[in-house]
């Protein structure tokens, strides 16, 4: 990681695994934002966020497949954003030529 005085540099390009904690790894305090590498029809965990509560806006950044959020699919790719709510079941599935996508969230605040 590159550090400077007001910003940092993470480069994921040259992380190994599928998951790469972008935020941890720069240090951030409020954003949540993890890259994600899927391999040619790699299913990521199905999973919901109703304990974080955690919202979450999924973007494809190469690559291509869809995103199962509670049994419906919608496509992911480059320029489609998807915004899921905590309550939702949602599982991201790579194309036949495999998928990298970024997830964003942030925790609501409680009522």
């Amino acid at each position: 990681m590159l550090r400077a005085m007001g910003y940092r540099v993470v480069d994921t390009r040259v992380r190994e695994g599928r998951r790469k904690l972008v935020a941890q790894e720069l240090g951030a305090q409020a954003i949540k934002l993890n890259r994600f590498d899927n391999e040619p029809g790699q299913p990521g965990r199905e999973h919901d966020e109703r304990r974080s509560r955690q919202e979450e806006i999924y973007l494809a950044v190469a690559g291509a497949g869809r995103i199962v959020v509670d049994g419906d699919e919608v496509s992911l790719e480059p320029g489609v954003f998807v915004l899921v709510e905590p309550a939702s079941t949602r599982q991201v599935v790579a194309g036949p030529e495999g998928l990298s996508y970024v997830i964003v969230g942030a925790e609501i605040p409680a009522p």
